[in-house]
């Protein structure tokens, strides 16, 4: 387990033990284990399950107590050993789940007619502080007509698209995939004009 794994691992602990549900499960979960290893087990046994409990807390008073305290705490350790498996096996879908709002380049999803329905948070600002609101705007018309072109099959795949986007200023090598419902999920990466000039720009960028 990493220096990252540890952290996230720490915050985690915390944050379940400091859920009143935790504590609340425990204590349902625990008197039921409690009642059947002192109560219904002395009972099926035939023996008088006080008469039984007091013996063995006479006996061995630092035992019995310490195994009512474990049923108590054994519900707490298996639901934080579960939560944190989940949570371990889920983080690399969540991360990929928040990339287009940890992505600082232009992450968004458009429809058919390339209307915007979908952005990360920095694209969001980013479109809301120049007014895009289809692709068009950000990518030019030519662009848009050719990405439409290459997503229905009939503009050549594999060529280099590189974008202006006049607004400000800035620009963007594109990549484009096909999502669901006829939707299109566009990445676009910051390039410097150097690199730019030394790339075919798409038309009408």
């Amino acid at each position: 387990m990493g220096s990252q794994d540890s952290k996230l691992f720490g915050a985690f602990l915390l944050k379940r033990l400091g859920a009143p549900s935790t504590w609340v499960t425990a204590a349902v979960v625990g008197t039921f284990i409690n009642l059947y290893g002192l109560a219904l087990v002395p009972w099926l046994r035939g023996s008088d399950p006080v008469t039984s409990f007091l013996v063995q807390l006479e006996a061995t008073p630092a035992v019995s107590l310490l195994s009512i305290l474990l049923g108590y705490l054994f519900p707490v350790g298996v639901g934080v050993y579960s939560s944190a498996s989940m949570l371990f096996a889920t983080r690399h879908t969540a991360s990929l789940a928040d990339f287009p709002d940890r992505k600082p380049d232009p992450v968004f999803r458009v429809d058919a007619d390339g209307v915007v329905v979908d952005a990360g948070r920095e694209t969001s600002a980013l479109f809301q502080e120049h007014g895009v609101h289809r692709a068009a705007d950000i990518l030019g018309a030519g662009a848009w007509r050719q990405i439409t072109g290459e997503a229905a099959g009939t503009a050549v795949a594999g060529e280099q698209m590189v974008i202006h986007f006049e607004r400000a200023d800035r620009w963007y090598l594109v990549a484009w995939a096909r999502g669901t419902n006829e939707h299109l999920n566009l990445y676009l990466t910051s390039i410097a004009p150097e690199l730019a000039s030394r790339l075919p720009e798409s038309p009408d960028a």
